[in-house]
């Protein structure tokens, strides 16, 4: 994956081109398609087969930190592991990726995430099964609009780091010289957010990951909230760092993103220079 471009497959397709009706861009696709539908299977299969381990001397965010971490070494170099809506939309907003791009993305995220969850349960004894198992839900005492606020919050600051690591403007040290580093860095990042919010809303982040469990269980309590709170963080997230964040923010650029069909990412529009 090249910085900015995010170019996952460079030979065949960038994300941001539009597929043409060539096999190589076909492959290309399909190995994203499965690349996204496994990683996100294997985010909710983990999340609904641990907490059944209550023995278990390995905490829930180790847990979620390790399993992305496999998920981001194994998957990153084929479709950047996005295995989350709120960052492949977000990703298309910006301009990174191609309408196609972002369809492919979405429906192995939202097919992946019910299969992994409902292969879990499959392997689970019927003795240990209930009805809320792989499930984020509200813990009691926390009121909608606090759910709401927690999931924007920590989305918000996820999406910041996803945004850093694209950043077209970052100093060397800061980008390419350490993207073998990501998934070392992205697990512990989301180990973090677990502790936090788990025991308060499930730490979803992520439409896919809480609606995957919810269909299998067919209980779908306050699933919008973890549409809306993931989105919104997303949305904000992603205005903040655009816009003020990174080195490339000015009027121009903001204006070029928003009402330029050619908008170039790596053009520095504050100077009118291509970057090298």
């Amino acid at each position: 994956m090249s910085v900015g471009s995010l170019n996952f497959e460079a030979d065949h397709l960038s994300p941001n081109e539009t597929p043409r009706c060539q096999t190589n861009h076909f492959t290309t696709l399909a190995r994203i398609f499965v690349a996204e539908l496994l990683g996100t299977a294997a985010l909710c299969f983990t999340g609904t087969i641990y907490p059944l381990s209550a023995s278990s001397t390995v905490s829930s965010p180790a847990v979620v930190a390790m399993t992305f971490i496999w998920v981001t070494w194994v998957f990153g170099p084929i479709s950047g592991a996005q295995i989350n809506p709120s960052v492949t939309i977000m990703l298309c907003f910006t301009r990174r990726l191609s309408i196609i791009h972002t369809v492919i993305y979405l429906a192995a995220q939202f097919l992946g995430a019910p299969l992994g969850t409902w292969v879990a349960i499959w392997l689970t004894p019927e003795s240990m099964k209930n009805g809320t198992m792989g499930m984020t839900t509200r813990a009691l005492g926390v009121t909608v609009g606090q759910a709401i606020g927690l999931e924007v919050i920590a989305t918000a600051m996820l999406v910041m780091v996803i945004m850093s690591l694209c950043d077209e403007f970052r100093d060397e040290q800061w980008s390419r010289g350490h993207i073998a580093l990501f998934p070392i860095n992205f697990g512990p990042i989301m180990g973090l957010f677990a502790t936090i919010l788990g025991p308060l809303t499930g730490a979803s982040m992520n439409p896919a990951r809480s609606l995957g469990p919810a269909l299998v269980n067919g209980n779908l309590t306050d699933i919008w909230i973890y549409f809306i709170g993931p989105l919104t963080g997303a949305l904000i997230g992603t205005l903040l760092f655009e816009m003020v964040l990174t080195n490339g923010a000015s009027i121009a650029r903001l204006r070029a993103w928003f009402t330029n069909l050619h908008f170039d990412r790596l053009r520095n529009y504050k100077i009118g220079n291509q970057l090298k």
